[in-house]
């Protein structure tokens, strides 16, 4: 990265860092989505919800609350420490190689920028093409809504 930098004259060169923005990007969507399944609280209230007794239930939900507390706990834990170390890490990379804080600082707002758009780009068109496909009398309204459930996967 120093060395193409240098060889651009200091300029940005958008086509060199894409894969790895993209690289960024896709490791950090995985470990998005590890969490997600790790700490949410989903399958624990699902679990409560599908007991047929309300004493089952508030037997289930006591244990339930102990593991979210604990999920909880972890989880912002395991974020402060992640947060501290990526900051020293970036801080000290910068402050040995000062001519690539802007560099730095460019590739981080266009991944930064990506993780938002790429939620809103997954999460808004395949609801337009389920609400297309359900408005639609049409036979091919059926393969819209499988391929709108296919993106959704995504």
């Amino acid at each position: 990265m120093l060395h193409k930098i240098y060889e651009t004259g200091g300029l940005y060169d958008f086509i060199y860092f894409i894969p790895k923005i993209c690289i960024s990007f896709a490791v950090s969507y995985v470990i998005t989505i590890i969490i997600k399944l790790i700490f949410l609280s989903e399958r624990n209230i699902a679990q409560i919800r599908a007991q047929p007794t309300l004493t089952k239930a508030s037997k289930i939900s006591f244990e339930a609350r102990k593991k979210l507390v604990f999920k909880y706990v972890i989880f912002f834990i395991l974020g402060l420490l992640f947060l501290v170390f990526f900051w020293m890490l970036l801080s000290s990379f910068g402050a040995v190689y000062q001519n690539t804080q802007k560099f730095i600082f460019e590739n981080t707002l266009i991944s930064f920028g990506i993780t938002f758009f790429y939620p809103v780009f997954f999460n808004i068109f395949p609801c337009a093409l389920r609400i297309c496909s359900l408005n639609s009398p049409k036979t091919n309204s059926k393969y819209l809504y499988n391929f709108s459930k296919v993106l959704q996967i995504i």
